[in-house]
């Protein structure tokens, strides 16, 4: 799916193909993966206006944060990625 929109003029293929590539990651713990691709998806959704993905985006980062730094960092990007989603009615 990254291939396939990572050349496509579509603005909203590739952010929402990272964030599914996260949640797989995310499913399989794989943390460095799933905020590399958060990240990403999350740079993307500010430059296009996405509010939907980068609330989505931001709640993964939260979780994928490393070890050291996750604490209360992570949970405050959980929180704070699902409270933008309900913001934007979703």
């Amino acid at each position: 799916m990254l291939t396939l929109f990572e050349g496509s003029s579509s603005p909203y293929g590739l952010p929402v193909a990272l964030l599914f590539a996260a949640i797989l990651h995310q499913f399989r713990r794989e943390e460095p993966l799933t905020l590399e691709r958060a990240e990403a998806a999350i740079t993307l959704s500010t430059a296009q206006g996405f509010p939907q993905l980068l609330a989505l985006g931001t709640a993964l980062r939260g979780w994928a944060l490393p070890e050291w730094q996750q604490g209360m960092t992570g949970v405050a990007q959980i929180q704070e990625g699902l409270a933008a989603w309900r913001a934007t009615g979703a």
